[in-house]
């Protein structure tokens, strides 16, 4: 049997009209025109589709394979950047002490006062040419800061760390208390103690415990004197005053010195004279000046 292919209906109409026999060929057509293309099938659209969907998986596919790969490279460079981290010794713990110990350093300017807060809560007032050193953070077992010149300390009260204050030569160690250190001299240092109880330890290791008011020279790093005091008098700087109380010409032209940075020298023979009242501490030192001579009567300028 011959067939002339012309178009699918008329190979349909052709098909559909064939009386179909019992021999190999009739079974074999019948099998295809049963198990055929449906009419009005696009063959080529199927291709084409098919091929499409077959190659969004494999992009599906690289892209996974992709995004794999990318892990895997985060991960082993991770890992590099803790192995290096831990062949270097720094952890973690490290790295936080490290950022909790960042110092802030502030300098008073002459003639003004500063008062800072600490993040324990603890409140400093820092006079005139004074400088303090402190962690933005406390970290650790203890709560340490430097200071130089003339400052009152507030401490937050925390029994379980001990708050130390560090000049040269002598370290005051408290746990809750208000006290003044004055150390603008690099050999001559003053404590007094307002409020609590501290213990000052110098850098021999020689150490004594004061109580309230009591003031704490010392000359060198050792101790020289151990006082009763009025520790408001010695506070009185808080106010912009400087109270005298037969204190020698000497000592006090060394606070003016130091609070407005000054260099005025006494002789010998007026050194030892004592002065009683109160100065206070004006804008121009000439003003300060002018009262020192008056209660001294000396002709200083």
């Amino acid at each position: 049997m011959t067939m002339q292919r012309n178009d699918n209906n008329n190979i349909g109409n052709a098909l559909s009209d064939y009386a179909y026999g019992d021999s190999l060929e009739d079974r074999k057509l019948k099998a295809f025109v049963d198990d055929g293309v449906p009419e009005g099938v696009n063959l080529s659209r199927i291709e084409q589709l098919t091929f499409r969907k077959i190659h969004q998986r494999k992009s599906r596919r690289r892209v996974i394979l992709s995004l794999a790969a990318s892990l895997a490279v985060v991960l082993v460079m991770s890992f590099s950047f803790f192995a290096y981290r831990s062949s270097m010794g720094v952890d973690e713990g490290t790295l936080i002490s490290q950022a909790a110990l960042e110092y802030v350093s502030i300098k008073v300017p002459v003639g003004e006062k500063m008062t800072i807060m600490l993040s324990d809560g603890t409140k400093i007032i820092a006079n005139s040419r004074s400088e303090v050193r402190y962690p933005k953070v406390f970290n650790g077992e203890r709560r340490e800061v430097y200071a130089c010149g003339e400052v009152y300390f507030d401490v937050a009260h925390d029994k379980n760390h001990p708050f130390i204050v560090n000049t040269d030569g002598v370290s005051v160690k408290v746990l809750g208390t208000k006290f003044c250190v004055n150390h603008y001299s690099n050999n001559q240092t003053e404590v007094v103690l307002i409020e609590g109880c501290v213990s000052a330890t110098t850098s021999n290791n020689d150490a004594v415990t004061m109580r309230p008011n009591q003031l704490l020279q010392l000359e060198n790093g050792t101790f020289k004197s151990l006082r009763e005091v009025d520790a408001q008098e010695y506070a009185g700087w808080l106010n912009g005053v400087l109270s005298l109380h037969g204190e020698d010409l000497g000592m006090v032209m060394t606070r003016i010195n130091d609070y407005y940075g000054t260099n005025y020298t006494v002789d010998d023979m007026h050194a030892d004279i004592q002065l009683y009242g109160k100065l206070v501490y004006q804008k121009d030192v000439r003003d300060v000046i002018k009262s020192v001579n008056a209660l001294a009567g000396t002709d200083f300028h």
